[in-house]
């Protein structure tokens, strides 16, 4: 299960690496997820504003990072979790 994260309070000027873990609160049959038992992917990646930078989802890690320079406002990273067992 994929839950639903939210980082706020990010300074988008500056940018930061590692805001959150996108895994942090996902379960695979009811237990943390553990990188080494899922494929990780990035369905639909977030989309610009303004033609600005965008935060990104780091499928290897689970990590969103904030790039510098990203405008202001609510970003959607959509991705999906498979367990490797039973792609």
């Amino acid at each position: 299960i994929a839950n639903d994260d939210l980082a706020t309070n990010v300074d988008g000027f500056l940018g930061a690496t590692n805001v959150l873990n996108a895994l942090n609160n996902d379960k695979l049959n009811t237990n943390p997820v553990q990188l080494s038992e899922i494929t990780m992917t990035v369905v639909d990646p977030a989309l610009p504003i303004a033609g600005g930078q965008v935060p990104f989802l780091d499928p290897t890690t689970g990590e969103v990072s904030v790039p510098a320079g990203t405008p202001a406002g609510g970003y959607t990273i959509v991705y999906q979790i498979c367990e490797n067992l039973n792609a």
